[in-house]
């Protein structure tokens, strides 16, 4: 009978041998549905051949299957599921089971097994992936694998389980563990008959003794000779024996597991390697018995672009030693296929028919790796971020990066970078990416300016949240176009397809931070590259007809709210570097001189710095009361101008002053002046010189000249330049008119000359010279209306009319100053003199003032009174003209003839649904650009709302409160119908507010943005039911719909085993999140101020076990992670009944899983004992009685112990004869002495 199994299971392994029998037949069936066709791979589809046979794969064995092409749906669950014939049946996955943001993939499956497919599972075994619904296929997955081996076996020796033996070794209690994979885990197979052989590669048994029958334990041992290890395969020593294990009830229900047998080969790698450095890398080969093995083939492996690169390669010398030595590197004499990454060093023969095959975890043929190191990134290059202004979340900027050259970089790597953004959340052309992309965004192509020390790489890009983003340069490449966390990080690439050679890392790197901070109120944005240094072109060359003017250059600022398509006008103030500008929010570009264009919250401006400093634009929005600053630093020289009457940068025509020109450090600059006429026109040059450092001419960085009259006989510009070290400063000296005319007003008199705005007048005055007499040769006399800020606003010309100038009726159309200035000898040895005049608006009061917008008001009277710009009332009979821009608002009358207190009365008839003013001015109609207003105004506001919360979340349920009062703040509005509007809202039905003005609304928005309270009137059913409204009014007051943000959990392990300590780290972007609810089973913490919590792993109850960890808190969205619990299976030992005597040996006995456990660690009195097949071990006990510890260790089982008790012995018959003699000698020796 034994016999009869035995040939049973050698003719099993031949049928294998011979024709791979396949026990099923691949079945065809019809896609019921797909999400797009889909490309996966698969690590291992059994098709992994040795021999020209098959390896094929084991019943619950972990495959892994990828989608790596992008092409499924985002984020979302998928089944791997298995074509039993009839049906399709789920396999087990272990751990993650969702698609990434990017439709990606990756899937750990367990092979089927009997319990799977309801049928012997060895065959050939359609499988596919489907959708979250479990129902759809994904056309374009079907495969096919291979399952060979229905048990899993492995082997055990010497006191740990092994993956391999020895080349020419012995191995005494060899162990076999056959295990059966029973859909959710393993087991041993102690519940079947087994026969189980060890055979050689080509087949036969290594021997009669090594088929063993009948075994029901699971296992087995036997005794393996070093002959028995080896075998001739063309000389190759490292093979597949094989061990064959068959179901002696069922022949069909087998394993043909694979034994390698393997060569003792060592290594000596580096530890510590980077990429430039000379790699060296040496080892022996012995067989089991210590002998080398000479002429063996060896090969380093280095990974390239898709693949592994063998960099070097030879035999073994007689002594068996290899040895390897690769510079990597730029330049001559460096491997340009040394690559940063994972090296790997092993065997490769390829003449052997039963090689191990290992190309499922290292895909090179025929290669065996022995040991692996890691050749590190160079991350030395010099990034930098050349952007001058800050970078702001929310909005479209141009960043430019700089990367510095090195010594090391012989082929001008720094200029062939790719530049990559990763750590925060961002947007560009319709893409968004996560905070863990890390995405190419400029390469070569983008380089924008270069030079021997530097390349600067330029792109644009929105960041959609705050926090510090980082910014890599990498060559060549491999930081991936887009490389994300988890089990898929780095599987796309720009310069490795790195999902088919994970092992590829970049050569060199470097990065840096840039903070991007939140947007205020009020964002100042520069578009364009500010303006790095002081600017001087040199129009002609240095000497005695050198002339250097002062450049200048432009830029765009744009102002927003607090996104970019909230464009806001400003006032912009730029200050420092010697420059003192003021931009008004109503300038045109006709008014100043600074303002080359302007338009919906962008302003193109000219600037030229003077010296070096810090220059800072400030954004002022007086409306909303909001500013923004940005500060740029200038490089330059620093210094200043003066001139010596006055120190005002101006010399009177035909009159002699000294310019100081002052350098700090600067002793040895070269000064030029240079003299330009009143058009800016160059004439000639004025001095130059070299500092010695002598008294004016360098001596504590001063220069002084004395320009020749002849350089002042007209009106014009003096500039003063200074240059050192290639830097500049400079500044400008204008030569002016002599202001020695006097002008005095004659009408109107003392007590009246305040100007009111809006009202005619008319002005007499006359001009005299220095000693009183009336000027008669006077060229022209003319009125210039300067604003508050000394911009123009209006010119007045007045005629001469004898000795006196006049100005008749005639409108003030601006408050400001009116400054008139005489002239004579215009254009040359020019001489003036002015005299100013104030121009106010007139006052204006309303009762009462205000109004409320959008609730229907109407028939409000209103009465106004005025007073002139000198405080009388405005003259009886004055024409006040009434001017409203609030929409939809409706006066009784459009003026209103004043009475002699100044006062009048008008109606509103009708309150419109925008919000507005009604003022007053003398002239109709009202054009705002050419003013005519006056001060004081009627007010049309929209309700005043409360709303609480004023920020509601995404994809939650909010509850949402609203108080409507009228415009004074104060009074309620009852029985107004409210809603919200806003582009990311579906719109909520109308309610009404109740006595107090309060409605309550329920609300799930599905994305960020802002919803404006909505007042709604006409609301009514349809004859169906279906509520409606009409004539919304979308008031300025606006609900905050924001993204909750995103919890991440990290573990400190996993798997993890049970009884081990589990940390729990929750963070937010980058920063740790604190006070996070944190559930892991059915325990729950909350984290403290390092985002960390810990739990203790519980028992899972049975091998092992999906725990799901969760994290959740208010703002945030709930995060889950899954991670693997593994059974730590109890140990139990078990002594003699009775007590345990001094210096006597007993027999325990450990047991585990009702087993007895082979192989235990025994720890008893200071010495270490393994428990033998049986679970057995002796041990001798101490001669000192007392309390001892027994304990017992096995690998991922809890440690056991047992407290013994050792009294002391009982005498035994020799002991008793001996005390029995020693008495009888006494009592002789007594009886003698007597």
């Amino acid at each position: 009978m034994i016999g009869k199994k035995i040939l049973t299971t050698i003719v099993v392994f031949a049928l294998l041998f011979s024709t791979m029998v396949v026990i099923n037949q691949v079945t065809n069936f019809k896609i019921i549905g797909n999400a797009g066709a889909t490309t996966i791979d698969i690590s291992d589809d059994g098709s992994r051949t040795v021999g020209g046979n098959p390896l094929g794969l084991t019943c619950g064995e972990a495959i892994t299957i990828k989608v790596v092409d992008g092409s499924l749906n985002a984020s979302e669950k998928y089944y791997v599921k298995v074509w039993t014939g009839s049906s399709w049946a789920s396999l087990k996955i272990d751990g993650n089971t969702k698609s990434d943001s990017y439709g990606n993939l990756m899937l750990t499956v367990r092979v089927p097994g009997w319990s799977k497919i309801g049928a012997n599972p060895l065959g050939t075994w359609n499988i596919s992936l489907f959708d979250k619904s479990g129902t759809w296929q994904i056309a374009g997955t079907n495969t096919s694998i291979l399952i060979s081996n229905l048990y899993d076996v492995r082997y055990y020796h010497d006191g740990a389980f092994i993956d391999n033996i020895i080349y020419n070794t012995t191995y005494n209690y060899f162990w076999v563990y056959v295990y059966n994979w029973t859909g959710s885990g393993y087991v041993l197979l102690n519940d079947e008959t087994l026969s189980i052989s060890v055979c050689q590669p080509d087949g036969p048994l290594i021997g009669p003794a090594y088929a063993k029958t009948g075994v029901t334990t699971g296992k087995t041992d036997f005794d393996i000779s070093r002959q028995q290890t080896i075998f001739d395969d063309s000389g190759n020593y490292e093979y597949y024996m094989w061990v064959n294990v068959t179901n002696e009830d069922s022949t069909n229900s087998y394993s043909n597991a694979t034994l390698p047998v393997k060569l003792d080969v060592t290594t000596t790698l580096p530890t510590t390697a980077t990429w430039g450095d000379t790699i060296n890398a040496d080892g022996f080969i012995y067989d089991g018995q210590g002998n080398a093995v000479p002429n063996y083939p060896v090969y380093l492996y280095t990974p390239i672009d898709g693949g592994y690169y063998p960099i070097q390669s030879g035999t073994t010398m007689s002594s068996g030693r290899y040895s390897f030595s690769v510079q990597t590197g730029s330049g001559p004499g460096k491997s340009n296929y040394g690559s940063a990454g994972t090296w790997y060093v092993g065997t490769q023969e390829t003449g052997g028919t039963y090689r191990i095959n290992e190309s499922d975890t290292l895909d090179i043929d025929d290669f065996l790796s022995y040991g692996s190191f890691e050749v590190d990134t160079k991350d030395t290059a010099a990034v930098a971020i050349a952007t001058s202004t800050d970078i702001i979340s929310g909005f479209v900027q141009t960043i430019n990066v700089s990367v510095a050259n090195a010594s090391w970089m012989k082929e001008d790597e720094f200029k062939n970078m790719y530049i990559h953004v990763t750590g925060l959340k961002s947007w560009y052309a319709g893409v968004e990416y996560d905070d863990n992309d890390i995405v190419m965004v400029a390469d070569s192509t983008n380089i924008t300016r270069t030079n021997d020390q530097k390349a600067w790489y330029e792109f644009e890009w929105r960041f959609n949240e705050t926090g510090s983003a980082q910014v890599w340069a990498s060559w060549p490449g491999n930081l991936t176009s887009i490389a994300k966390e988890g089990p898929l990080t780095g599987e796309t690439g720009t310069y490795s397809n790195r999902y088919s050679n994970m092992d590829l890392l970049a050569n060199i790197t470097g990065h840096t931070t840039l903070p991007v901070v939140s947007p205020a109120g009020m964002n100042l944005v520069i578009d364009g590259t500010m303006v790095e240094e002081v600017q001087v072109t040199e129009i002609t060359a240095y000497g005695s007809n050198a002339k250097w003017q002062n450049g200048s250059d432009y830029f765009i600022i744009k102002i927003y709210g607090d996104s970019q398509d909230d464009a806001m006008n400003a006032t912009l103030e730029i200050t420092g570097c010697g420059l003192d500008i003021l931009i008004n929010e109503s300038d045109t570009a006709a008014e100043n001189k600074y303002l080359n264009d302007k338009g919906d919250g962008w302003y193109n401006v000219t600037i030229s710095p003077k010296t070096a400093g810090t220059l800072t634009i400030v954004a002022t929005n007086e409306t909303d009361n909001e500013t923004a600053s940005k500060d740029f630093t200038i490089k330059g020289l620093l210094g200043s101008v003066t001139s010596s009457v006055g120190d005002d940068l101006e010399i009177e025509v035909e009159s002699q002053e000294s310019i100081t020109l002052t350098v700090t450090n600067g002793a040895y600059a070269q000064v030029v002046l240079t003299l330009f006429d009143e058009n800016w026109v160059a004439i000639s040059n004025v001095n130059y010189t070299t500092g010695d450092g002598t008294a004016g001419n360098g001596a504590n960085g001063e220069f002084e000249f004395n320009p020749d009259e002849d350089y002042l006989d007209e009106i014009g510009f003096i500039v003063c330049v200074a240059k050192a070290g290639g830097y500049y400063m400079y500044d400008i000296v204008e030569i002016a008119p002599v202001h020695d005319l006097n002008l005095s007003i004659i009408t109107p008199d003392i007590a009246n000359q305040t100007l009111t705005v809006g009202i005619e007048q008319s002005i007499t005055l006359e001009v005299t010279g220095p000693d009183g007499e009336i000027i008669e040769d006077i060229d022209t006399v003319i009125g210039k209306l300067y604003n508050e800020d000394d911009k123009l606003k209006q010119t007045l010309t007045f005629g001469e009319d004898g000795d006196q100038w006049t100005l008749v009726d005639q409108i003030i159309w601006y408050p400001g100053t009116l400054k008139i200035t005489a002239k004579n000898n215009t254009g040359e040895n020019e001489h003036d003199g002015t005299v100013n005049l104030i121009s106010e608006p007139a006052t204006f009061t309303f009762s009462p003032g205000q109004a409320t917008a959008g609730i229907d008001a109407k028939n409000i009277t209103v009465t106004f009174s005025g007073v002139d710009a000198n405080g009388y009332p405005i003259p009886d009979g004055t024409t006040a003209y009434l001017n409203t821009d609030a929409g939809g608002t409706t006066l009784n009358k459009g003026s209103v003839s004043l009475d002699s207190d100044g006062a009048g009365e008008f109606k509103i008839t009708a309150v419109g649904d925008k919000e507005g003013t009604v003022n007053i001015t003398f002239e109709a109609p009202w054009v705002k650009k050419i003013g005519n207003e006056t001060l004081g105004q009627f007010n049309i506001d929209f309700p005043y709302f409360v709303i609480e919360p004023d920020t509601i979340y995404i994809n939650q349920p909010n509850t949402v409160e609203i108080w409507a009062y009228k415009a004074d703040k104060i009074t309620p509005i009852p029985y107004l119908n409210l809603s919200l509007w806003g582009k990311t809202i579906t719109q909520p039905e109308p309610a009404e507010t109740d006595d107090d003005g309060n409605v309550i609304f329920s609300l799930e928005p599905q994305s960020s943005g802002k919803a404006n309270v909505t007042i709604v009137r006409n609301v009514s059913y349809d004859n169906q039911g279906i509520l409606q409204w009409t004539n919304d009014v979308i008031t300025s007051t606006y609900l905050i719909i924001t993204a909750l943000r995103a919890l991440k959990i990290g573990v400190s392990k996993s798997p993890i085993y049970e009884a081990e300590t589990l940390t729990i780290t929750i963070t937010s972007g980058e920063s740790a999140v604190k006070d996070v609810d944190v559930t892991f089973g059915i325990e729950s913490a909350k984290t403290g101020t390092d985002g960390k919590v810990t739990f203790t792993v519980p028992d899972p109850g049975v091998d092992s076990a999906i725990y799901e960890i969760s994290a959740s808190k208010v703002g945030y969205i709930t995060a889950t992670k899954s991670i693997t619990v593994i059974n730590k299976w109890d140990i139990t030992i078990v002594g003699p009944s009775g007590k345990i005597e001094q210096g006597k040996k007993y027999t325990f006995t450990i047991i585990a899983k009702g087993s007895p456990l082979a192989g235990a660690i025994i720890t008893f009195n200071g010495k270490t004992y393994t428990s033998g097949g049986d679970g057995k071990i002796s041990l001798t006990m101490p001669d000192k009685i007392g309390d001892y510890t027994i304990s017992a260790t096995f690998p991922n089982y809890l440690t056991a112990t047992l407290t013994i008790k050792i009294v002391q012995g009982s005498p035994g018959f020799e002991l008793l004869t001996l005390i029995i003699a020693l008495g009888v000698a006494l009592i002789l020796l007594r009886r003698r002495r007597k």
